[in-house]
């Protein structure tokens, strides 16, 4: 599940096709949601307009929603589209095994423990995870990983950074810091949290609420396969 990245710019890189989670799209989620989940907690959580379950959970049934690069591209390249929504990425980030707060305490033990990460020197993002119903957990919900799932160190993303201003992002979407930068990263010291593109471009890694969901969250999906 590791993986080494370089540090490259990604300034060649285009999204043809960029748009919000469509009609349909939502339709037939709901119903993949209502056939598979059955706890009353975990299907309020999953149908919101948009929180870090839901983007995870439409990633799984095969839509094509923005990854973190994915976001980083559009947040330098397409700001203005973008701009007062709130795009959540389906990647979670663990700082520390455990959380004082309880509502996420769980999750971050369980996900470790999955990764089988016992210390952490730094940050790390987890991408491409699964979701299943757990009664531990105050969401009806936790995280599983699954053969596609990738962990790598993120130490951009500790506490000490929090408010540091960049432009551009890595090929991972993780900030590459410039204090003349026209954008801030927000992180917390809580051991887990979600990571989302803010109204104005920024990044925060600093919401501990897994699900809270708002009218500007918006589900961005890229159509990489029509000209």
């Amino acid at each position: 599940m590791g993986q080494n990245y370089r540090t490259v710019t990604p300034r060649n890189l285009t999204l043809p096709n960029v748009r919000f989670l469509s009609v349909d799209e939502e339709t037939e989620y709901n119903r993949t949601v209502n056939e598979k989940y059955f706890s009353e907690r975990g299907g309020r959580v999953l149908k919101a307009p948009s929180n870090l379950f839901k983007i995870i959970e439409l990633q799984n049934q095969g839509v094509n929603v923005a990854s973190l690069s994915d976001l980083g591209v559009i947040a330098e390249e397409n700001k203005d589209w973008i701009s007062g929504f709130c795009v959540d990425a389906p990647v979670v980030v663990l700082r520390r095994i455990g959380d004082s707060c309880k509502s996420v305490d769980f999750l971050a033990r369980d996900l470790a423990k999955q990764i089988g990460k016992k210390y952490l020197r730094n940050p790390v993002v987890v991408t491409n995870l699964g979701i299943e119903e757990s009664a531990e957990s105050v969401y009806g919900l936790k995280f599983k990983t699954t053969n596609k799932t990738e962990v790598y160190d993120a130490p951009e993303l500790g506490h000490r950074n929090n408010r540091k201003t960049f432009s551009k992002t890595d090929e991972r979407g993780i900030p590459i810091f410039d204090k003349n930068g026209n954008r801030t990263l927000y992180t917390g010291d809580g051991g887990f949290s979600r990571l989302y593109i803010k109204e104005k471009g920024g990044l925060d890694s600093n919401l501990l609420n897994l699900a809270s969901s708002a009218p500007n969250f918006r589900v961005v999906v890229i159509d990489k396969d029509i000209d």
